[in-house]
């Protein structure tokens, strides 16, 4: 089960919870309602890249931030592994 909240007009999500007993913490307000679905929390960090469209979870076309990768430390561990191969 999981609870989710949406504003009513976007129908982006603003909070969802798949624990009952937070079930009560998200609330309907002037702008937002509220829905128990009967799925499982989707396989993501964050609610805000699904949308509610009336019956069920959809993506919002908004994509998680790419990790800033460090590439130093990316050569620096390449060359440990190319040391170790070498060996």
């Amino acid at each position: 089960m999981l609870k989710i909240r949406y504003n009513i007009e976007t129908l982006q999500l603003s909070g969802w919870t798949d624990n009952e007993a937070e079930f009560d913490l998200l609330e309907d307000s002037k702008d937002e309602a509220t829905k128990v679905l009967d799925i499982n929390k989707p396989d993501a960090n964050d609610y805000e890249y699904y949308a509610y469209n009336g019956t069920e979870l959809v993506s919002s076309g908004k994509q998680p931030p790419i990790p800033r990768r460090n590439l130093f430390n990316e050569i620096d561990e390449l060359k440990v592994r190319v040391k170790k191969l070498e060996k």
